[in-house]
């Protein structure tokens, strides 16, 4: 969703010699350029030197600056529970970023208690790009002294609630580590920018001086539900870049006033705010079964898959028509649950191509490193047509191979 709030925690781990480690490469890779593309002057320059009196060198500057600071760019991160999504997210963006700042907790959106999943991987180090991980939990008694009022409410604005103060959490994290020369991402682990967006970032952040006008860029993503075979006509807004200057600029707003300052910023400033066009991808309700049932019971909208105002709601098996068929399967307002059976009365499709074989993957954007590791995500392509077929196929034959180079126990 939309990750547009503010105020966040303490960061406790220092990341000084990854911020060395990084300047110094980037350093390294634009001297490369600057060199390649001066090779003629320094010729002529060499020529002239015996004739003119010896002058100091012009410091070099990395391309990744401005107003000769490095910019760093700081990925703020809202996790629930997709660790195989986040292991894309991070294997796919972690290289191009100085930190990922991530907040979890130990209670769903709706209030229910859950595992603290990324910090019990770490612990197994079960994840990629460790070392660019800041994790922070926020515990049920401090999201309940926040929201304790509507919580006993339930509903969406309840989980809004809990959802802002998680982000407020990231943000404190930011501001403890972050310089206003700083560029912040907003996102959520299914929003992925791609590698050139971050590289541009860090070369030419798109914001005003000081925290000015325009101190956002929104990130189109191209936009994928349920998984790859599925994808959206339009794209997806729910990524923005932020100068870190304005951020801190408005870092003194008060707990009372977060909602409203989020309400503020969100209400048409996605539309005034300049745009990148196919910068990012956003994939949307991803995974097995029970991993969809487990988002749509959790989430922020939750309540339109209330299993007692709409019964069957919640069914895996209703739910895999409606990811493999690409249909809305959001309850009504009024009226029966859609049953998602492709073609019968009371189903609506998405605004989605749904694509009709695996020869189609080759014209899918999609990120290189899930195109490259097909396998190890099967899930995310497991409506795509013939795909299960080919992955028996190919399980067949790595059994084959595997029985046809094993010792022979009857020879020896």
């Amino acid at each position: 969703g939309v990750a547009d709030a503010f105020l966040r925690e303490v960061l406790v781990t220092s990341i000084f010699l990854e911020e060395s480690a990084e300047r110094q490469q980037d350093a390294k890779d634009g001297r490369v350029a600057w060199q390649r593309a001066q090779g003629k002057a320094q010729k002529k320059a060499k020529k002239r030197a015996s004739r003119r009196p010896a002058q100091k060198k012009a410091p070099k500057t990395s391309p990744d600056s401005r107003n000769g600071q490095t910019v760093r760019v700081f990925s703020l991160v809202l996790f629930g529970f997709e660790l195989q999504m986040l292991r894309l997210h991070l294997l796919q963006t972690a290289p191009h970023l100085h930190a990922v700042l991530v907040a979890e907790s130990t209670i769903t959106f709706q209030g229910g208690p859950k595992p603290a999943h990324l910090t019990e991987a770490l612990a197994r180090e079960t994840v990629p790009m460790a070392r660019k991980l800041r994790v922070a939990v926020v515990s049920p008694e401090e999201l309940r002294q926040h929201c304790g009022a509507l919580m006993q409410q339930g509903g969406y604005s309840a989980a809004r609630c809990v959802e802002t103060h998680q982000r407020a959490r990231l943000f404190r994290m930011l501001f403890e580590v972050a310089a206003a020369n700083d560029v912040a991402l907003l996102c959520d682990v299914d929003e992925i920018a791609k590698p050139q967006t971050l590289q541009q970032l860090r070369r030419a952040p798109p914001f005003g001086p000081n925290g000015s006008a325009p101190h956002k860029v929104v990130l189109e993503a191209i936009d994928y539900k349920f998984g790859v075979h599925c994808a959206m006509r339009a794209p997806w807004t729910g990524l923005h870049a932020y100068s870190v200057a304005f951020l801190l600029r408005n870092s003194r707003i008060t707990e009372s006033d977060v909602l409203a300052w989020v309400a503020e910023q969100g209400k048409n400033q996605i539309w005034k705010q300049p745009r990148w066009s196919a910068a990012a991808w956003h994939l949307s309700s991803f995974g097995t079964r029970a991993q969809l049932r487990q988002k749509l019971a959790t989430w922020g909208h939750a309540n339109l898959f209330d299993e007692h105002a709409h019964p069957g709601s919640l069914s895996e098996a209703r739910l895999a028509r409606c990811a493999e068929h690409c249909l809305v399967p959001d309850s009504p307002t009024v009226g029966a649950t859609p049953s998602c059976v492709d073609g019968a009365p009371g189903n609506q499709r998405l605004p989605a191509k749904r694509i009709g074989s695996i020869a189609e993957l080759s014209q899918l954007d999609l990120p290189p490193y899930l195109a490259q590791h097909r396998a190890n995500f099967s899930e995310y392509f497991a409506y795509v047509p013939g795909w299960q077929k080919a992955q028996k196929k190919a399980q067949k034959k790595a059994q084959k191979k595997a029985r046809s180079s094993a010792p022979d126990s009857r020879n020896g």
